[in-house]
């Protein structure tokens, strides 16, 4: 699932971002607060849950980045390499992830809860959008774990996701997950 525009556009970071208030060599991009240097409000490392107005300007032109490697895919379902998935954390969300001290907290999803041990339910957030305008939605979630499972996508995830059944969408931002075993990694996956 696509971020939505809040980071799309760190690599058009302006000038005041340049330089790092925490004694990092000039040019580094440590952002570590909200409001750094002379940060403006339209400046890209002023994030917060809104786009700012040069995060909802759309990109023109070609973005270069400088790579250790090419990348296998830019399908996260397809590799399973390390440095894919660096590249797949900067450019989707998940449904959950893990903070710094190991814990699982929300991230696409509100809330979640074990329905019964073969089924799990999502809560979605409201305000996510994917980089052309469309709503993040429980068919969001429905395709993501459809296109693993696809046999024409070859998807290197299929193993980790053997057990899925299938995802019921009972509105536009609950997603019910069923499996065929009880699956206790949901989360992690």
């Amino acid at each position: 699932m696509r971020r939505s525009n809040t980071r799309a556009n760190q690599g058009n970071a302006p000038d005041c971002c340049s330089a790092s208030n925490n004694g990092a060599d000039q040019g580094t991009r440590a952002h570590q607060s909200p409001r750094r240097n002379n940060c403006s409000d339209d400046c890209v490392c002023n994030q917060s849950a809104e786009p700012t107005k040069a995060a909802a300007a759309a990109p023109k032109g070609t973005l270069t980045i400088a790579a250790a490697e090419i990348p296998e895919a830019l399908d996260p379902t397809i590799s399973l390499q390390i440095y894919n998935w660096t590249i797949s954390y900067a450019m989707f969300d998940t449904l959950v992830k893990m903070d710094s001290a190991g814990k699982i907290v929300p991230s696409l999803a509100t809330s979640w809860e074990i329905v019964n041990p073969k089924a799990w339910k999502f809560t979605l957030r409201k305000d996510v959008k994917f980089h052309d305008g469309t709503p993040f939605t429980s068919a969001s979630v429905k395709a993501t774990l459809d296109h693993i499972l696809d046999p024409n996508v070859k998807s290197r995830q299929n193993a980790i996701w053997a057990s899925y059944e299938k995802t019921e969408t009972p509105d536009a931002y609950t997603a019910i997950i069923y499996t065929k075993d009880p699956m206790g990694t949901m989360l992690s996956n």
